[in-house]
């Protein structure tokens, strides 16, 4: 490989005697291909080797999942797909190109603490500089470099600055960021007030991130989570400081409330099969009711509990103008909308059944507010059309 280290570094501390940085730019580019095509021989060197490297790929742009790459064959990764808890080899095997691999997630393959080549991790960096979303990851790269070789700390700072259009005199330091893809603190380098302010978040979300949220878990009328989005934040906080002082101290309280969010959502699904079999509309609404003071921000029991009192109102049309046989429930699906709709502003079907049961209890203006949204900015268009033939009703 190309003495990358020196090159790169160079390239960076005199990128101001070349026009624009333009000879900087020559040099990085030509580092980071050449540590590509690197990669690529590795990736193929640890299958043939039977370390099978394992990843994520989306398809058609969904949500990743993990893969483990089999081998390298005609220029693409053979990968099989690792299905359930235990992550199990899929039956059938998929094929990607190398662009599917994203430089985020190579960055968490490509062993970079364990590697003693520090040229090839300065290279690695110059790539993800040119290749990743998120800038910082290849600051992540160049820490590690940082950390231990005391030789180029002041050329790996530069550079740093550089790409990030740091004063040149601008100190920096090593803070701790989160990487929640891969569920592990990394050490990044970063402008010293960056730093402190990464080491303050970290602090605070230690000490109160947890309590917060069991706060909020025992204050149901106050709640902006759902309860399987506090059990997911508890379960993030619990991976984030097991082992720290804060989770000694606060864990039993996290997995105290946990627990009480399992039983909650067991009770939920009692309730939701009471409102399953119940003939009457009224006592079903009801029982969905139950079940929603136990999880009051969650869509789809707002959903239930609001489409249920909605038809037990019985919006029809009565001599040319819409009404309803049960204004009181009517008003409560109201409430429930609209309370569904701060969660979700752009549901339209929601917005279109706001509107209706505003106009069966006489609220014709709030009606046509609904109305001539959903006409104006929803792109169904069957909802649409209903809510034109609604707004032509007294």
């Amino acid at each position: 490989m190309l003495k990358t280290t020196v090159l790169l570094l160079i390239a960076a501390l005199c990128a101001p005697l070349y026009a624009g940085g333009q000879m900087q730019g020559v040099f990085e580019r030509k580092v980071a291909d050449d540590w590509y095509k690197h990669f690529q021989s590795w990736v193929a060197a640890e299958c043939t080797s039977g370390r099978f490297p394992e990843t994520w790929f989306s398809i058609d742009q969904g949500e990743p999942r993990p893969y483990r790459i089999r081998a390298v064959s005609n220029g693409r990764l053979d990968c099989v797909e690792l299905v359930g808890e235990l992550r199990q080899p899929a039956d059938k095997g998929t094929t990607f190109d190398w662009q599917d691999w994203k430089p985020e997630l190579i960055a968490g393959v490509y062993p970079v603490k364990t590697n003693d080549d520090s040229q090839d991790l300065v290279a690695f960096a110059a790539w993800l500089y040119l290749h990743a979303d998120n800038p910082m990851i290849a600051n992540r790269v160049l820490t590690v470099v940082y950390e231990r070789d005391e030789a180029i700390q002041e050329a790996i700072a530069e550079y740093v600055r550089s790409k990030h259009e740091l004063d040149e005199k601008e100190k920096l330091a090593v803070g701790e960021q989160w990487d929640s893809q891969f569920q592990k603190w990394r050490r990044v380098l970063v402008s010293r007030k960056d730093a402190k302010k990464l080491a303050d978040a970290r602090k605070e979300e230690g000490e109160n991130g947890a309590r917060n949220l069991i706060a909020e878990y025992d204050n149901p009328e106050s709640r902006i989570h759902t309860l399987a989005e506090i059990d997911f934040l508890l379960r993030q906080w619990q991976l984030k400081f097991e082992g720290t002082k804060y989770f000694e101290k606060q864990n039993p309280d996290v997995t105290k409330t946990r627990t009480a969010i399992k039983e909650d959502e067991r009770k939920i699904e009692a309730f939701e099969s009471l409102a399953a079999g119940a003939a009457d509309l009224k006592e079903r609404a009801e029982q969905y009711e139950n079940a929603l003071q136990l999880d009051p921000c969650s869509a789809l029991l707002l959903s239930k509990a609001a489409n249920t009192w909605k038809e037990h109102a019985n919006p029809e049309v009565v001599n040319g103008r819409f009404k309803c046989t049960q204004e009181h429930s009517a008003r409560r699906a109201i409430e429930l909308y609209e309370r569904w709709l701060k969660r979700d502003a752009d549901n339209f079907g929601v917005l279109l059944n706001l509107g209706v049961c505003h106009h069966v209890v006489g609220e014709r203006g709030d009606a046509t507010d609904c109305y001539k949204r959903v006409i104006k900015e929803s792109s169904d268009d069957e909802l649409v059309k209903l809510a034109k033939n609604y707004d032509r009703i007294p």
